[in-house]
């Protein structure tokens, strides 16, 4: 199963962020860091050496020069070793542990407290990246602990709309007796094959360093479940390499002490780890040091990366195939539609599943970099979308609209229970519009169903629910002690 590398519960759960695998190392024999079982009683016995008076001085001579040339091999051989200590001691003073409360249930995430990882991005602003599961969608409140032990408070200042990331703010000057260092965002860095170190709170150590390797840059998000968080409309990197709850948040660090990517999630059974990419991430954050509104745009569709084997499964023709290799020769696949919700601008234009994205105003797009530029600098304005349905090609103009706008911000609370709009997150995940008020606690008031989960509020008193604006204005008509149906 796939979960957010996350955060440390205070549940006892050990299913839950990953924290199986330290279930699994539990139960291994004793070992070495390699996991392998530690041999007793093998050392060698000396090897004998049988000289005469005449070889003595020759014999002497060249084992002194095999000497030398024994202690010069492990220079060259550990070369790389004093980098990367010079860049992860670098590196330490960044990264951050984020105590932190969900003090109450809001959209995706439940009411919890727990602990994470975050580093800081800009020391002179105090500005933090963690993750989205992090930060949370509501209400947030946490501090942070720096390296040398030190406690500031943080708040949040943006959450994406969809991706696996958000930013914290503290005060610099409440740092005293520390020197604020800031880790570069690279994205552009991230390449298959490079060596990378995850450095984080990984199981609540306040501070691991885990070694591996990038080995894809175009996974498809992975899934962590109903009625949950889940990524989409990006790329992942997938690295190998074992972590484990509280290091969500942990930077992807190269061999030039930048950050190529942003701890995400895992497999539990497997020492598999996704990272997010960092395009958007620098994105928002330059917007936010200028004192900018972040624009998110969407066309409420959800695009998936096939590869070319898959998409002419899809009908796609040979010449499209052809154009589009010949024009990115790189390129492995393509995007195709997988859902759009109903009364979106996807689905008003007249986009479909299963068409095959080919380009936009005239620009061959075949990666979620490009699309999702294209959205983010065009909120309000209309793209020329050419798709291949069924070896058709099909011209689709969409109007992009303000993802913002369909974030949910706002909560009511009424005897115990909690309503906030729906959110794009969970309209995608079921293929719904994004209208009505979602239930995300039922408290008293609203018990009335046995998983009392997922439940969207339709009508009350028979009049429609569009949204958390007209949910106050029905529920404060309704007399006290009233009986009304609820759909």
């Amino acid at each position: 199963m796939e979960t957010p590398s996350s955060i440390t519960p205070k549940v006892l759960d050990p299913t839950r962020d990953g924290s199986s695998g330290d279930l699994e190392a539990a139960k291994k024999p004793e070992g070495n860091a390699n996991g392998d079982s530690i041999l007793h009683n093998c050392t060698p016995p000396p090897l004998k050496r049988r000289r005469t008076s005449s070889q003595a001085l020759p014999a002497i001579t060249n084992t002194n020069a095999q000497q030398q040339q024994h202690h010069a091999e492990p220079m060259r051989i550990d070369e790389e070793v004093p980098k990367w200590q010079r860049v992860t001691e670098d590196v330490f003073s960044a990264v951050v542990s984020i105590r932190f409360s969900q003090p109450m249930s809001f959209d995706t995430e439940p009411a919890l407290s727990s602990e994470a990882t975050g580093f800081i991005v800009d020391a002179q602003r105090g500005i933090i990246l963690t993750n989205r599961h992090v930060v949370g969608a509501g209400p947030f409140v946490g501090e942070a602990i720096m390296y040398d032990h030190e406690e500031v408070e943080v708040k949040a200042i943006y959450r994406d709309p969809i991706h696996d990331f958000g930013l914290l703010q503290f005060d610099p000057a409440q740092v005293k007796y520390m020197k604020l260092r800031e880790i570069p965002l690279s994205p552009e860095r991230a390449r298959v094959g490079i060596d990378i170190r995850v450095i984080g709170n990984d199981a609540g150590e306040k501070l691991s360093i885990l070694a591996g390797s990038i080995s894809r840059v175009d996974r498809n998000t992975p899934e962590y479940g109903e009625l949950t968080y889940n990524d989409f409309n990006t790329f992942y990197l997938q690295a190998a390499s074992s972590l484990s709850g509280g290091s969500s948040g942990s930077p992807v660090i190269d061999v030039h002490g930048h950050a190529v990517a942003l701890q995400a999630g895992g497999r539990c059974e497997e020492a598999t780890n996704f990272f997010l990419p960092l395009d958007r991430v620098k994105r928002a954050l330059e917007l936010v040091q200028q004192g900018q509104h972040v624009v998110r745009g969407t066309m409420q569709t959800r695009f998936l990366y096939n590869p070319f084997d898959e998409v002419r499964r899809l009908g796609m023709s040979r010449e499209t195939e052809a154009m589009v290799r010949r024009e990115r020769p790189d390129g492995i696949g393509m995007l195709a539609v997988a859902t759009v919700l109903p009364e979106g601008p996807g689905k008003i234009a007249g986009l479909e599943e299963g068409d095959v994205l080919v380009s936009i105003n005239g620009d061959i797009v075949t990666h979620f970099v490009d699309l999702e530029r294209l959205m983010d600098d065009n909120v309000g304005k209309q793209l020329r979308l050419v798709v291949d349905r069924g070896g058709v090609a099909k011209e689709i103009v969409v109007e992009v609209q303000d993802l913002h706008a369909i974030t949910p911000s706002r909560f009511v609370t009424v005897d115990g229970s909690i309503v906030n709009n729906l959110s794009y997150q969970l309209a995608c995940n079921y293929n719904v519009p994004v209208r009505g008020v979602y239930l995300s606690s039922p408290g008293n008031l609203f018990s009335i169903s046995d998983s009392d989960e997922g439940n969207i509020l339709a009508s009350i008193d028979n009049r429609p629910i569009k949204n958390i604006d007209e949910f106050i204005e029905v529920v404060k008509s309704i007399p006290d002690r009233e009986f009304v149906p609820v759909s």
